[in-house]
């Protein structure tokens, strides 16, 4: 919708279970693949998903904004415990993951479609260029 607001193109609305499960899976495909850093992918979780602002979100998961503002801008040296604590809302989990060319890797039917990455990409300034 024309009125809905919006970080960088993705626009905060309400969206449908299927919308959201797509969402959420582009997220977490970036995440794999290095398109997004863990701040990032906070940042636009919390800012295009949910469409609450980081004073806001501190609150609901228990953290300072200072802890949060941290998380989200790749800075500082977070806890296991407040990472955890600021992604279980979306559903994730800290985790360890395959470094980009070993063994095991990501299959192109986990990649999301050009255009939500490039939304996603867009919203945290990270498209390249």
């Amino acid at each position: 919708m024309k009125n809905d607001p919006t970080i960088g193109s993705l626009a905060i609305r309400e969206q449908s279970s299927d919308e959201r499960r797509v969402f959420l899976q582009a997220i977490q495909t970036m995440m794999l693949d290095g398109r997004l850093t863990m701040g990032a992918a906070l940042r636009v979780l919390r800012a295009a998903h949910l469409g609450v602002t980081r004073k806001q979100y501190a609150r609901m998961v228990k953290l300072s904004n200072t802890a949060l503002a941290d998380l989200e801008n790749d800075r500082g040296n977070p806890t296991m415990r407040s990472i955890e604590q600021a992604f279980r809302p979306f559903g994730f989990r800290l985790a360890l993951i395959p470094v980009a060319g070993s063994a095991v890797s990501l299959t192109p039917d986990t990649a999301p479609d050009d255009a939500l990455a490039g939304a996603i990409l867009d919203a945290v300034g990270k498209r390249p260029g």
